[in-house]
């Protein structure tokens, strides 16, 4: 994952599960780093992240970040 890559799904909605094992903490930096080209666009809720720490397991708080951010962007 790169900035580039990120800045071009902008505005789409982007949502990064990580778990301390493909995707870490280090993975904010990228986050970050495209997210005033969402707000440029009108669209900051748009890009989310959240490591929960667990590997690849699908953690209870993952899950619910997740289905909250999809029936954001998929129930409009």
């Amino acid at each position: 994952m790169n900035e580039s890559s990120n800045g071009v799904a902008a505005p789409r909605a982007f949502l990064l599960l990580a778990g301390d094992s493909a995707d870490d903490d280090r993975s904010w930096a990228f986050i970050q780093a495209v997210r005033p080209v969402y707000e440029l666009l009108g669209a900051p809720t748009n890009i989310c992240w959240l490591n929960h720490h667990l590997s690849h397991r699908y953690a209870p708080e993952a899950r619910a970040v997740a289905e909250e951010f999809l029936d954001q962007h998929l129930k409009r």
